[in-house]
């Protein structure tokens, strides 16, 4: 084995000369080092090999952060529904969903819902005027608690932590609208309220997400509440990773922020075509993604029962039936004579079911556009020319125009195709939200339940006294 040199010459030519490596332990032989030829072993040294640990790598929760500028209109309820099933988000930080409280928002929350079961959707509206909003979307596997919230005139906010079962995160959204003539807002109201909140928030010690549309140009080096507001977050300790334009007049509006030391964030890149005049931030947060959620459920394969088997054994058990027995014990007998036939014919199987969005209005023909759809967006991301982007947004309106179609012809054939019993059902299902159930904090629920009997059993005799 050896290593190749060249070295030039007055000719213009390149001549070859060859240096002899040793790779060995064994010596040359005596006649070539008197020759000159080999190697001095005494200059070498002996380097220790040190054996290769190989990481222990797992997936990392996929978070996203989007101002939707008002959910409720032009069906962005799809849209966002398509983006994150799209993505396989974990945690989605909603700004300006423009939500009300009332039951003006059953339709789009019942529309998410419905499309996202493994979601919990975590609201929170604006006080009062119209606009503004916050929401954020969380897969099951992944514990969500509501932390209680101060009232800022400048700036509205949602604070929740996130758990799993390795770690936590505490996950603050915030939108502050652009001071104009009408809320009579500020730059300093601003920077008073949010300064005091971040010594709030930079308390605690755990793993800090900031995100939202905090309406200032950070791309503007000149800008000078931008630069007011950058300070301020290096103040803290605090990290703006957002490098690219969210806005569609090209300035970054809507930011990540998160601890310095914490190495939270990876691979951010801003996803373009949603229905709305900001863009979408997409990353990795440093915290294990967990596992999809299942649910056990218990089936009976009717479909394959023989009609005429079954009537057999069943008016075979009902004719060893006495006569002489009483209408309960009759009615106990033939209770039991059609559940023995239905265990022995179609018996209980247990089933794991995985917990996935439902969108069963996907077809090939949406498959073929959002294909194209991302053909034409890696195409412009690599020229920057203005004329692909034009041909990337217009493939994006197309798209979201043949969702809505699908996804309203779907619905459309289910009601048509409904008896007056399921066409209720189908309808409350598409206009009604799931309301949760939730029960006081209990240890035991044989101990609830005991509490629950002694209260209204007691509530009668209070009242008469």
């Amino acid at each position: 084995m050896s290593i190749s040199r060249y070295r030039g010459c007055r000719g213009g030519t390149h001549k070859r000369h060859t240096i002899p490596t040793i790779f060995t332990g064994h010596r040359l032989p005596t006649t070539l080092q008197k020759r000159g030829f080999g190697v001095n072993t005494d200059n070498l040294i002996s380097i220790p090999l040190v054996t290769a640990h190989s990481s222990t790598t797992f997936p990392l929760v996929r978070f996203a952060s989007w101002n939707a500028r008002s959910i409720r209109a032009k069906s962005k309820s799809s849209s966002l529904c398509d983006f994150v099933i799209d993505a396989q988000l974990d945690v989605v930080a909603i700004t300006e969903t423009w939500l009300t409280g009332d039951n003006r928002d059953d339709q789009v929350i019942a529309d998410i819902q419905n499309t996202l079961p493994n979601y919990n959707f975590l609201h929170s509206h604006r006080r009062c005027g119209r606009g503004g909003g916050i929401a954020i979307l969380v897969r099951d596997g992944l514990h969500a608690c509501v932390n209680d919230i101060h009232v800022f005139k400048s700036f509205e906010y949602m604070d929740v932590t996130i758990s799993s079962s390795t770690t936590s995160l505490h996950l603050v959204v915030l939108y502050r609208p652009p001071p104009n003539n009408k809320n009579k807002l500020t730059s300093s109201l601003f920077f008073d309220e949010f300064s005091s909140f971040l010594e709030i928030l930079t308390l605690g010690s755990t793993q800090l997400l900031l995100t939202g549309d905090f309406n200032f140009h950070v791309d503007v080096t000149d800008d000078r509440d931008a630069v007011k507001f950058l300070n301020l977050l290096d103040t803290h300790n605090l990290q703006q990773h957002v490098r690219e334009p969210t806005h569609t007049c090209n300035h970054t509006l809507d930011l990540l922020i998160s601890r310095e030391d914490d190495k939270l964030v990876s691979r951010l890149n801003i996803q373009h075509g949603l229905p709305s005049d900001h863009s979408a931030i997409k990353c990795l947060l440093n915290i294990c993604r967990p596992g999809l959620c299942t649910k056990q459920t218990t089936t009976r394969e009717l479909h394959n029962i023989n009609i005429n088997d079954i009537c057999t054994d069943i008016q075979s058990s009902l004719s060893l039936m006495p006569l002489a027995m009483d209408v309960d014990n009759l009615v106990s007998h033939y209770n039991n004579a059609l559940a023995g036939a239905l265990d022995s014919h179609a018996p209980l199987l247990n089933r794991t079911v995985i917990l996935r969005p439902h969108a069963p209005w996907y077809s090939d023909t949406l498959r073929v556009a959002k294909r194209e759809r991302r053909r034409l967006e890696r195409r412009w991301l690599h020229t920057r020319l203005t004329v692909d982007k034009d041909i990337y947004m217009d493939q994006c309106a197309k798209y979201k125009t043949l969702l809505d179609k699908l996804k309203a012809d779907y619905h459309t054939d289910i009601i048509s195709q409904s008896d007056q019993r399921n066409l209720f059902r189908v309808i409350n299902s598409l206009t009604t939200r799931k309301s949760s159930r939730s029960l006081p904090t209990h240890v035991e629920a044989e101990v609830l339940a005991n509490s629950f009997n002694e209260f209204f059993h007691t509530k009668p005799v209070l009242l008469h006294c």
